[in-house]
């Protein structure tokens, strides 16, 4: 594909949002007529008789090995009489899954409070506490033996397991995938543009419209992990992230 100097260009993270497939906007041409050929099933088209133009989304996306994984790991109390009983329990039990963390590796910065609740339940009457913590592993591979450490601390809940990309691989694979939407765009509206046997010509603006990345995303038993802790370490499989974008071009006919 030749290059291309747009007269406008956007930032390419304008928004984030789930994207679908390419469609085309518009598709204008004194010469264009209701009667061009149809474009195939799966995309979607509207022709108007406009300034001479075609307007295209296209989409693109890339497949990646995750480098970070984030687990969500709490503790939990009770106490039937006294909700300072609670807190101080919370505060000890917390302590401890910290340090344990800590131990293994992980740095005091990649552990922050995602949650702290206290409340009275009326039905068992009750103060029942909770602690959560946001836990960020640099190695996903590490993921299943800092599970077993949470555990063996005295964790009472992993809330959730997401295996993501770091914002530096992130950035760099939103250009990738910028590229394979403007690829896809280009070939759509050669596609409508040979239909109306009309020629493409250079771009009047290009826009990204969308990206995002999707992360994989894991849940785990803690009762049944405290049963096998002594017989298995806990191995947490992970996935593709995959990075999506989405652009809008419009371009002239020659």
């Amino acid at each position: 594909m030749p290059s291309i100097e747009p007269q406008t260009v956007m930032n390419r993270r304008t928004a984030l949002a789930v994207i679908g497939g390419g469609t085309v906007a518009a598709l204008a041409s004194p010469l264009s007529t209701a009667s061009a050929s149809p474009p195939p099933a799966d995309r979607e088209s509207t022709a108007t008789q406009n300034r001479g133009t075609v307007r295209v989304t296209g989409t693109g996306s890339v497949d990646t090995d995750p480098d970070k994984a984030v687990i969500s790991v709490g503790i939990e109390a009770t106490d039937s009489e006294d909700a300072s009983a609670v807190v101080s329990e919370l505060a000890t039990e917390a302590e401890n899954l910290r340090q344990a963390l800590r131990n293994y590796g992980i740095p005091e910065d990649n552990i922050t409070t995602e949650r702290y609740g206290l409340r009275h339940d009326e039905h068992d009457n009750r103060y029942e506490g909770q602690h959560r913590y946001s836990v960020e592993i640099d190695d996903p591979d590490a993921v299943g033996e800092v599970i077993d450490r949470c555990v063996a601390a005295g964790a009472d809940t992993i809330g959730r397991i997401e295996f993501t990309i770091s914002e530096a691989r992130r950035e760099q694979l939103y250009d990738e995938a910028v590229d394979a939407a403007v690829d896809d765009a280009h070939r759509e509206a050669q596609l409508y543009t040979d239909a109306t046997e009309q020629q493409l010509g250079e771009p009047i603006s290009i826009e990204t419209t969308g990206t995002n990345h999707v992360p994989i995303r894991r849940d785990l038993d803690v009762a049944v992990e405290r049963d096998l802790a002594e017989s298995a370490a806990t191995r947490i499989e992970g996935g593709e992230v995959t990075v999506t974008a989405e652009v809008g071009i419009e371009y002239a006919f020659q």
